[in-house]
């Protein structure tokens, strides 16, 4: 009797589990709204927005073309899984790169932003904002050459209630995506069979998780590529060569510095001259120490003009980078070309996760295909598919080994 109680104890609890959440949800939306109507629209995130009309776009775009797949007709049947996904892939990035453009651009015009003005007066508050007509002030400071915020005007209420919608629409749009992937992972592990599962009995949840199933997993795999892309545009190309130049180079100088003095390069006359001059610095130690620390100082000598080349190339790297955020053109172009290289990163990350929870199917751990409809969700059957093609054999291999 007592466990019969638990049960029903816990079903009742499970049952009234939806309630909370949503009331919770629509709290935190409800605060989102007031600090995104504090702000104003232009001093809040615009990523989800963009995201979510680049993931609607692309439901509509797949809808209209599914039939024009021309890789079709250049591959052998048995690589039709493979077409489909790279269709579909470029579909999803021709929509997220038609976004992030309209995305770029209206930063630009409507985001604040520091600009350089020169050879020109300008009327600027203590704070660096340009002075608008409707303010007032005892009297503005001229200047002749200032950084000021371009955009920073206060907002109206207009600007205050599409602040506001934007942050609501950002928040809930995060709440959903962790909403659908608990649905997920409670749906497509045995924890469906336990306690937890009967939240599937509820009405709400059956609802929400019909339309989660259709179009979630397609949302949050163009949300992380999306993500990604829209980092890449922000540090621009330019900018992302400098911080890779200077990370990369300064691994690779003192890598070969320090494995150069110890390796067969050595023996190069320069580089054995060198150690012995360095060795001689350590005459009072031991002949082992003594070279030994030789070889550890000649690197460190080595090192020197290297990492001095890496910093002169930085200093000119961020010289091109002002220069180029202080043309709006050159901005949105350096952006553009920086996000595609990040979206072809991203479609390989989200490529990798995809792998990974086929295998976790395949081995029994987490049916992903549980957790969305195929004919709806057709992003997530293309990457399933083309994982399928790539690594069944794979790990049938790999279990077998371990069987074995």
């Amino acid at each position: 009797m007592s466990s019969l109680y638990g049960i029903l104890t816990m079903k009742t609890l499970m049952h009234a589990v939806p309630t909370y959440v949503l009331i919770a949800f629509a709290v935190i939306v409800g605060i989102a709204f007031l600090v995104g109507f504090a702000k104003g629209v232009r001093r809040v995130a615009w990523g989800a927005f963009y995201w979510l009309l680049a993931s609607v776009s692309y439901v509509l775009v797949y809808y209209f073309f599914r039939n024009y797949n021309i890789l079709l007709w250049m591959v052998a049947p048995e690589m039709a899984s493979v077409a489909e996904f790279i269709w579909a892939m470029l579909l999803a990035l021709v929509c997220m790169m038609a976004w992030l453009l309209v995305y770029g651009i209206l930063g630009l015009l409507l985001r604040p932003r520091e600009v350089l003005y020169t050879d020109k007066e300008v009327e600027i508050d203590e704070l660096g904002f340009v002075f608008e007509e409707d303010w007032e002030d005892d009297g503005p400071d001229f200047v002749e050459e200032t950084y000021v915020i371009k955009n920073g005007k206060k907002p109206k209420l207009f600007g205050r209630l599409a602040g506001g919608f934007m942050t609501a629409l950002n928040a809930a749009a995060v709440l959903s995506v962790i909403v659908s992937l608990v649905l997920f992972v409670v749906n497509g592990t045995v924890l469906k069979n336990g306690y937890i599962g009967y939240i599937f009995d509820v009405p709400l949840v059956q609802t929400v998780f019909s339309y989660a199933s259709a179009y979630a997993l397609d949302f949050i795999t163009i949300g992380i590529v999306m993500a990604v892309t829209i980092r890449g545009y922000r540090r621009g190309f330019v900018g992302t060569t400098r911080k890779f130049v200077v990370f990369v180079g300064v691994i690779a100088i003192l890598a070969a510095c320090f494995v150069i003095p110890f390796t067969q390069f050595s023996y190069i006359y320069f580089i054995s001259r060198l150690i012995e001059r360095c060795a001689s610095m350590y005459t009072s130690l031991d002949v082992y120490y003594q070279f030994l620390l030789g070889r550890i100082t000649a690197g460190v000598v080595l090192a020197i003009p290297g990492i001095v080349l890496v910093v002169v190339i930085n200093v000119l790297l961020k010289k091109l980078v002002n220069a180029v955020n202080s043309c709006a053109f050159l901005r949105v172009v350096d952006g553009m070309f920086a996000a595609v290289l990040y979206a072809i990163l991203g479609a390989l990350l989200v490529t990798v996760f995809w792998c990974l929870l086929y295998i976790l199917e395949y081995c029994g751990i987490f049916y992903v295909s549980d957790g969305f409809d195929g004919a709806y969700a057709t992003l997530s059957t293309r990457f399933l598919d083309f994982a399928e093609f790539f690594l069944k054999n794979f790990v049938d291999g790999l279990l077998l080994q371990f069987k074995a």
